[in-house]
């Protein structure tokens, strides 16, 4: 009797497990044709809508996955992120200019004070070199002006010694000798008389004697025997 009752009760258990698929079953067909029947029911209201607007029907519906992010915002985030990149390039490029244009100011300031103090030296220099020069100069000045002294007091009176004095000469003095030894080979003057017209030359070289002048002193003293003579004893 109780293996009746238990067979009874798995058999009835059986029954309510089956009896629980099979409603499972029933519901999820009866789902499905409702949903079906709902997504029919979108389906012909879309395409009414398409039909008024002109546009082609559809048989079903596009199954639409939420997006993560808009496609819009993220392309206006690419072109603002290019422009960003390209302005701190851009930048970049403006500050390092900006660096080298310092930097090349620094060099030219410092190349025009290292020239400035280069020309100060320089112009101090040649400076000193003129001055030199110029001293060097007034002493010769000085040396014929007390020659051209004795000159003249030679040529006043006529038998004062007048001993000659060597004085290194410039090239330009050279070449008034030169000249002037020229002049007397043309008027065929002796040894002294070309002593006299270099002695001459040397003032000439200084003081303000005209070529005339000199000519003329030349001159007369080839014409003359007794001035040939005079300046002969006085050089002797």
């Amino acid at each position: 009797m109780t293996g009746q009752i238990t067979s009874l009760d798995q058999a009835l258990t059986k029954t309510k497990s089956h009896e629980s698929i099979f409603t499972n079953i029933i519901t999820r067909l009866s789902f499905q044709q409702h949903a079906a029947r709902h997504e029919t029911q979108k389906v012909d209201l879309i395409n009414e809508l398409h039909d008024r607007i002109g546009l082609p029907p559809i048989d079903h519906l596009r199954e639409f996955e939420p997006l993560t992010s808009d496609p819009t915002a993220d392309k206006r985030q690419e072109e603002l992120q290019s422009e960003l990149e390209a302005a701190k390039q851009e930048a970049d490029k403006l500050r390092a200019a900006a660096q080298d244009m310092e930097k090349c100011l620094r060099l030219a300031a410092q190349h025009s004070k290292q020239r400035s103090i280069k020309l100060e030296k320089q112009k101090a220099r040649e400076f000193a070199e003129v001055q030199s020069e110029l001293d060097r100069v007034r002493e010769e000045l000085e040396v014929e002006r007390r020659r051209s002294g004795l000159y003249r007091a030679v040529r006043s009176a006529g038998n004062l010694q007048c001993p000659l004095i060597r004085v290194q000469m410039s090239p330009k003095r050279l070449e008034l000798c030169s000249t002037f030894d020229r002049l007397s080979t043309r008027y065929s003057v002796d040894v002294m008389t070309s002593q006299v017209a270099l002695m001459t030359a040397i003032v000439v070289a200084v003081l303000p004697f005209s070529a005339l002048r000199i000519h003329m002193t030349l001159h007369d003293i080839h014409r003359s025997p007794t001035n040939r003579n005079q300046w002969h004893s006085t050089l002797t």
